[in-house]
């Protein structure tokens, strides 16, 4: 138990004497086949890694599905010259298409996906520097990081062993991902950290 936690700074958190700063994954590359977590695990920074997953019910995302595919095939349809926003358009009409498809054909389900990654240390230009290099690895891996401004707090009891993920986090991370792309990278995880 902390003797005390300063919130004052909205960089990092104080505890005791050690400062802890967090990184929100926030989304990452559709093309992404590689296991997401692999090469942060490998490196040799201090982290502690939280992940949380909540099913969504498969009747009610079937059907937001389909009526953002409607709403989004008219679109395509009346957009006209501006070619930047077709692109996006069709982007999100196929990738809905196909998360509906894996559902309904695949027997996929669809899961919400929240992940942190924090770092510590007895010196403040020293987390700088591990938070920085942390960023470039995961960026480099396809991945899109914020730092958790302001959410320190939340950011590290979703660190902890606490099973405490809160809603200002959740608002700000959120990514979707099918089933079999979570068991994929928590296999890996789990394998990691306990063979």
């Amino acid at each position: 138990m902390p003797e005390y936690i300063n919130l004052e700074n909205p960089k990092y958190l104080e505890v005791n004497d050690s400062y802890y700063s967090t990184i929100m994954v926030v989304n990452y590359s559709r093309e992404f086949n590689d296991l997401l977590l692999k090469t942060i695990i490998d490196s040799n920074i201090d982290i502690n890694i939280s992940m949380f997953y909540e099913k969504q019910d498969t009747y009610k995302t079937i059907r937001d599905l389909t009526y953002h595919i409607g709403n989004v095939g008219v679109n395509l349809k009346n957009i006209g010259e501006n070619r930047e926003d077709s692109e996006i358009a069709a982007f999100t009409y196929s990738d809905a298409k196909y998360i509906r498809k894996e559902i309904q054909v695949n027997n996929e389900e669809l899961y919400f996906l929240y992940l942190y990654i924090s770092t510590f240390s007895d010196d403040k230009k020293e987390l700088g520097y591990l938070i920085e290099k942390i960023e470039g690895i995961i960026q480099s891996r396809g991945m899109i990081t914020k730092r958790a401004y302001f959410r320190q707090d939340q950011a590290y009891k979703a660190c902890l062993p606490l099973n405490e993920n809160s809603d200002l986090l959740k608002s700000a991370t959120c990514r979707n991902v099918l089933s079999s792309g979570l068991v994929r990278n928590l296999s890996f995880y789990l394998f990691q950290y306990f063979w």
